[in-house]
């Protein structure tokens, strides 16, 4: 075991836990909660809606290249002798293993974002609802939604973008307490 007085010893154990935490991230957090999440609806999209249709229209431009992306570099993570096993103690296998158990685990409910945030915001020391807060306060002023209870009536008319506001007071809206 490793403690801060041991010089370098403690710096390549530091660099390993950072390694290792990086490379977790990538595959539980960024490869199967977003890459293998979307490629099927990506699939979809391509094979089942119409390039005219609003959805296609919106979804494209998030599905780009993302199948060439999975097919090319799920193998450069996962393989052996792949870069995992030169970077990492738990190597190509413990990759394997990683992948298999974030998806076995991994389902819709994870997507919900504002269930995601009061769960956060209890373990947090900074509540994440404050963020969705202020988040759906922003957005509001940028989008035309309906009322509630207009029961299909034209939308607001707040415009869709506020054209007066500069970036820094968009970024000041969003962190004035």
């Amino acid at each position: 075991m490793n403690v801060p007085g041991d010089g370098a010893s403690w710096t390549q154990a530091k660099l390993n836990v950072q390694v290792t935490d990086m490379t977790y991230s990538q595959i539980v957090d960024h490869l199967v909660k977003v890459h293998l999440l979307l490629e099927p609806l990506c699939v979809v999209l391509q094979r089942r809606l119409s390039s005219r249709h609003p959805l296609h229209q919106l979804l494209k431009f998030h599905c780009r290249g993302g199948t060439v992306t999975n097919n090319l570099g799920v193998p450069n993570l996962v393989s052996r002798n792949s870069f995992t096993d030169q970077l990492n103690a738990f190597g190509s296998k413990g990759s394997n293993e990683l992948l298999i158990k974030a998806y076995e685990k991994f389902g819709w409910e994870q997507t919900d974002f504002i269930g995601n945030l009061e769960v956060s915001s209890k373990k947090a020391a900074c509540p994440a609802s404050l963020l969705f807060s202020r988040l759906t306060l922003f957005h509001r002023g940028y989008i035309e939604l309906p009322g509630p209870g207009r029961g299909g009536e034209a939308a607001s008319k707040t415009p869709l973008l506020h054209k007066s506001e500069t970036i820094d007071e968009i970024v000041k809206k969003l962190t004035v307490r």
